[in-house]
């Protein structure tokens, strides 16, 4: 049975595979699970650039979620930094629904397979997803890591101490490969999927934010720990929002959790800097 279930599921999965494909020939956003089709063709012809190449390794926001590939930010890094002296190639190793140990796993065949300068490195998000626990015998002892809020008591996919050590072991098997990081940093979101009738939804979401900026602060730890570049993306979009306040321009998306494209240039012009600064 088990492998009857394993079967229909990569069935599914090539199908909507096949269908995002043929999607993409036309005007939709669309996405699917798993690297960009770009990045399935640099690696199969195994291109290399001969300019300066920089992987973007991370989740939903580097994939560039509800983005056209054109705009995931990327590409717009590539684009912003051909304006520089120097050439650059970007490329998008970003996967929906990633944790950090979804990055960790895949960074032999995604980062350091193309040899790249840089690296940047973007998880979090859903590393310190809140989702409810149930109370039993079997979690009792796990309960003294869960974030408790009303009668309720929720949990995270990846716990702070999980978070840190894969963080530390991509930060090591890079500088071992002579690859320069960037760490991109967590931001204040605005909304949760998961709790949307849940009572008190403030609250469940000013926790979330609570929990994402720890996760963010042991990013920015690390990052200083080992001489590694960090990206405060969490204040600058706060920045960017105090500026923009009469505006009402907002750097998410309908959702209130992905970035949308002025997020997008926030996060561009801050890494086009950086990059620039390393070389």
């Amino acid at each position: 049975m088990r492998l009857i279930v394993q079967y229909l599921f990569e069935m599914c999965t090539s199908l909507k595979i096949l269908i995002a494909r043929v999607l993409s020939k036309n005007p939709f956003v669309c996405n699917y699970p798993g690297l960009r089709f770009e990045t399935i063709d640099l690696k199969k012809h195994r291109q290399y650039s001969e300019n300066k190449t920089i992987v973007c390794l991370g989740d939903s926001n580097t994939f560039g979620w509800n983005h056209r590939y054109l705009n995931s930010y990327p590409a717009l890094l590539e684009n912003s930094l051909k304006k520089t002296s120097k050439s650059f190639s970007v490329i998008n190793c970003g996967v929906g629904g990633n944790t950090v140990i979804d990055g960790f796993n895949r960074l032999e065949s995604d980062v350091i397979l193309f040899k790249p300068d840089v690296a940047i490195i973007s998880f979090g998000f859903n590393d310190g997803l809140l989702f409810r626990i149930a109370i039993n015998k079997n979690n009792k002892k796990k309960l003294d890591l869960a974030y408790k809020i009303n009668d309720d008591y929720c949990g995270t996919p990846v716990s702070m101490n999980e978070f840190e050590f894969h963080i530390k072991n991509i930060i090591f098997k890079l500088q071992k490969n002579n690859i320069k990081i960037i760490l991109m940093g967590l931001y204040k979101i605005k909304a949760l999927k998961s709790f949307l009738s849940y009572e008190g939804y403030k609250k469940i979401v000013d926790l979330q934010n609570e929990v994402y900026l720890g996760y963010n602060d042991m990013i920015k730890n690390l990052a200083f720990k080992n001489d590694v570049v960090f990206f405060d993306l969490w204040n600058k979009l706060y920045n960017y929002e105090k500026i923009n306040f009469e505006k009402n321009t907002d750097y998410l998306q309908a959702d209130g959790f992905h970035l949308n494209t002025k997020g997008y240039e926030v996060v561009v012009k801050g890494l086009s800097k950086m990059v620039c600064g390393i070389f």
